[in-house]
């Protein structure tokens, strides 16, 4: 598992505050085997309970303490280690008897991994306890609680209030807080606790004064197998006592008690940064960072790198799409940065740059790999103790998804709030992307069904022409009939109108046809057993499955051609049926009568012709039907109005179901913050609204201003949404003033006199005539929905003020604030260099750096010390520039004292 990994920086160390050995006269209750124990069989005892730190406090003696860090690091520097040796830290200390008071109270005192024997011995000499006095119930010192906690602090060592709810502790049988207790609390760093309902029935200033306090627990071990029975998780690097002071003084979140290992890392993580021959990092040698899976912060001053690092991650993760999406002005400056490094371009890039990035996925290492030359290989997998490469790499964004937010990024972000959208929208609660796939889908069938609307209704202009010739024709048709013939004409032009419409024989052809389109589609592939394993008795299951769906299958196949056979008859008894009946005699009579009049006319000098009446009867077939059609097309426009309403109104239902997902989400990362409020009005985004307008109709910039938007002119087409905020229109009316907009724009194209310039109406007229399908563009178009953003101003509480009239250091922070609430993906953030006020620091972006780094690794590059030390920086990465190249001047915890003086020099506040 990566859990068991140890990476740079702080982690959870597993520590028992409170052990004993044989030097303690009452180790082992009296038992000689348990007296006779040697240091490794004590030091297996601890390893094996998989402690990190132990601190050894055996009862006014440190007599064992040499022995056992003496045989600890002899176990340490074996090449061969026993199998249950785990790397372990010793806190010399001692568990003292404080004999100057009412009653006896024991009090721990902790030192130094470094402290000897003789050194536990000084400070029982300095507690005026007599080391040869062997009489262990009288044996302690006459000083009082808080003197020898005192003494303790004056020899840099940490006292602790040793089982304070058990017999001999300072709380013991104590329900209220005196001023003794008081006095003995203040003088202590700590409190071991053994009972979790201790506070239970305490009287509260007690129970508060007790809870102000790191509250520890350990095994209070007298025997073998009581070591790491009980235990507290402390969160530090190296252990040292420094470092576990300054985890005691930030107990509320460095201290925890509780049984489950707290270090679970996030499923995605960077561990590693390489860069190699980069303009001003990495020439000599690869300048590399290792990263902890939790909190990373990067310090330095201006021009030390810490952008460099930052954009270095973003070019290896890909991460440059929603930068050119967010912040397009920002995104010029990166693609310079990654340009190559040339005496006209100040580029960072060398043809030889190369940079890596070890990522953790699911306790999984991969390397991400970016050449300038663009060489391969793009993707390597760690397995078995080597790297090799994913040919199958996928989109490398999508795949590993790190959030990657510079300087200039935010300040985008804060100058036009409406950009956080985007950032929403890419959300998985979101997925605009998706939702934007699907809105196409919809979309594009709604232009077909108007197209074809539009084809359909321009056929029905011909009808009154065609009904004209109709009446024409049927009146030459009339004066021809009455000449003698109207009989045999009438019966010939009804038996050819009624064999017209009766189905053709062909009919049964496209039946048989469609029938073997169908079998042809029908039927299994073949089984795919390489990726079946043939001695897998699953694999025999599933064969069997597949086969006998295949043979199913089959089975349908074959009565489809039962059924082709049976429609091939059906046509021959159709075409036998009609030969055979009297409907087709008086059809072949008429067509026999009309023929034998044509042949009497040919042989007369008439000026009537024949030919011409048998045009006409073609032409009067041919308007019929053509009549027919245009009364199908009748329909068929009813029923693309009514597919076109319900395809309007599932784009518009579709806006809602996006505005629904956005507004859930914001809920649900916002919620009741007290210090960021986001509210979203559907389709209240005006700022895009004019351009947007103008693109779809090819209007040049600022050309009919009078008619597309005035900011002095009301009556303008624009200006009521435009303005909707400055008019305090109502949310609500929002949708109808769009509806309004687009029925007055069409109604101009279609001739309407628009009280604006004419040469604006002709434009839209014309474009209307040339190219209608741009209306129908327009139609299936909405304003986005807009993000209003406030932030809550430090000096009054209850007031908030909109973003955009915070100063650059209030709405960095807001922003800041907003992409520390949600996701749990890596987030790389390079904070504006604005000054922030410090409360605002805390509560807006500290409180929420604590909550992400359980769930997700953050890397953040600051020059403000609250969010490195308030925010308990797992790991923090000193940067520095020296002689040309960006350096890392050094790495550590806060529990490093190099570490704290580079924050002290460094850092403002």
């Amino acid at each position: 598992m990566d859990n068991m990994r140890v990476y740079k920086g702080s982690r959870w160390l597993k520590f028992d505050f409170h052990t004993h050995t044989p030097a303690s006269r009452d180790f082992g209750k009296g038992d000689p085997e348990m007296q006779a124990v040697k240091p490794e069989d004590w030091l297996k005892s601890a390893m094996e309970a998989k402690l990190d730190c132990v601190v050894v406090a055996d009862h006014n003696t440190g007599e064992w303490i040499d022995a056992l860090k003496e045989k600890n690091q002899e176990l340490r520097n074996q090449e061969i280690k026993p199998e249950w040796y785990r790397d372990l830290t010793i806190f010399p200390g001692v568990e003292i008897t404080s004999d100057g008071g009412s009653s006896r109270l024991h009090i721990l005192a902790i030192f130094d991994p470094q402290k000897t024997t003789s050194g536990i011995t000084a400070l029982l000499g300095s507690c005026e306890i007599d080391p040869e006095n062997k009489d262990f119930d009288s044996m302690g010192s006459k000083k009082s609680f808080s003197d020898i906690a005192d003494i303790v602090h004056k020899k840099s060592g940490i006292p602790i209030a040793a089982h304070a709810d058990m017999e001999k502790g300072l709380l013991h049988d104590v329900n209220n807080l005196s001023q003794s207790i008081q006095m003995n609390l203040e003088s202590i760093s700590g409190i071991e606790l053994t009972d979790s309902t201790f506070f239970d029935g305490m009287h509260d200033d007690l129970a508060k004064a007790v809870k102000r306090m790191p509250i520890v627990q350990g095994s209070d071990a007298h025997t073998m197998n009581a070591i790491g029975t009980r235990y507290t998780w402390i969160k530090m690097g190296t252990p040292t006592l420094e470092a576990l002071k300054l985890a005691l003084m930030d107990f509320e979140y460095s201290v925890l008690n509780q049984e489950e290992d707290p270090n679970i890392h996030p499923n995605l993580f960077i561990t590693k940064l390489s860069i190699k021959d980069m303009h001003v990092c990495g020439r000599r040698s690869p300048f590399v960072v290792d990263f902890n899976p939790h909190f990373n912060t990067f310090i330095g001053g201006r021009g030390s790198g810490k952008s460099t690092v930052l954009e270095s991650i973003r070019i290896a993760a890909r991460q440059d799409k929603s930068l050119e999406e967010d912040a397009p002005e920002t995104f010029e400056s990166f693609n310079k940065f990654r340009s190559l490094a040339t005496d006209k371009h100040r580029g960072m890039m060398r043809n030889g740059t190369k940079i890596s990035l070890e990522i953790m996925r699911r306790s999984q290492q991969y390397k991400l790999n970016w050449h300038f030359d663009g060489s391969e290989p793009v993707l390597e997998e760690y397995i078995d103790g080597i790297w090799e490469t994913d040919e199958n790499h996928g989109n490398l964004a999508e795949r590993f998804g790190l959030l990657v937010y510079s300087q200039k990024q935010i300040h985008e972000l804060a100058k036009d709030p409406a950009g956080l959208l985007g950032i929403i929208d890419r959300s998985s609660d979101v997925n605009k992307s998706q939702w934007s796939s699907d809105f196409d889908v919809v979309k594009n069938t709604y232009l077909g069904l108007k197209t074809q609307q539009r084809a359909l209704v321009s056929r029905l202009s011909e009808e009154s022409e065609l009904r004209a010739r109709l009446k024409d024709i049927e009146n030459d048709l009339k004066v021809f009939e009455e000449g003698g013939h109207r009989v045999i004409l009438l019966n010939y032009q009804n038996r050819r109108q009624q064999k017209n419409a009766l189905p053709p024989s062909t009919v049964f052809d496209q039946f048989i046809e469609d029938l073997q389109g169908v079998s042809e589609s029908i039927g299994f592939s073949d089984f795919p057993g390489h990726l079946f394993d043939p001695e897998d008795d699953a694999t025999q299951e599933m064969l069997g499955i597949y086969n006998q769906t295949s043979a199913e299958l089959a089975e349908i196949v074959r009565t489809l051609e039962t059924a082709k056979d049976a429609i091939q008859a059906v046509k021959t008894q159709w075409k036998a049926r009609i030969d055979s009946s009297e409907w087709y005699k008086s059809v072949v009579e008429s067509e026999e009568s009309y023929q034998q009049l044509v042949s009497e006319y040919e042989t007369k000098d008439s000026k009537f012709s024949l030919a011409l009446y048998d045009e006409w009867i073609h032409a009067k077939d041919d308007l019929l039907g053509r009549l027919k059609n245009l009364e199908r097309n009748k329909m068929e426009i009813l029923q693309l109005e009514e597919a076109i309403k319900q395809t309007e109104d599932r784009m518009v239902a579709m806006h809602g179901e996006l505005y629904e997902r956005r507004n859930q989400f914001i809920q649900k990362v916002i919620g009741d913050n007290p210090y960021v409020r986001m509210e979203l009005v559907p389709f209240g985004d005006a700022s895009k609204i004019e351009n947007q307008y103008r693109m779809i109709f090819g209007l040049e910039q600022s050309l009919f201003s009078g008619a597309v938007y005035q900011s002095n002119n009301p009556g303008s087409l624009l200006s009521k949404f435009i303005d909707w905020e400055n008019n305090s229109e109502p949310i609500g009316h929002l949708p109808e003033i769009i509806s309004r907009i687009k029925k007055k724009t069409r109604s101009i194209a279609e001739g309407e006199v628009s009280g604006y310039h004419s040469s604006f109406d002709k434009r839209l007229k014309n474009l209307y005539n040339n190219n209608p399908s741009v209306f129908d563009e327009f139609d299936a178009w909405w304003p986005d929905d807009m993000l209003k953003v406030q932030y809550q101003q430090s000096d009054k509480r209850s007031h908030f003020e909109a973003l955009e009239k915070g100063s650059d250091g209030q709405r960095a922070a807001a922003i800041l604030a907003f992409l520390l609430s949600y996701g749990e993906e890596p987030l790389i953030i390079d904070q504006p260099e604005d000054d922030l006020d410090n409360a605002l620091i805390y509560d807006l972006i500290v409180k929420q750096i604590h909550k992400n780094k359980k769930r997700r690794q953050l890397i953040i590059a600051t020059h403000n010390p609250n969010i490195v030390v308030n925010g308990d920086s797992e790991l923090v990465h000193v940067m520095k520039f020296d002689h040309g190249q960006i350096r890392m001047a050094h790495q550590g915890d806060l529990g490093d004292p190099k570490i704290r003086e580079h924050v002290c020099v460094i850092m403002e506040g």
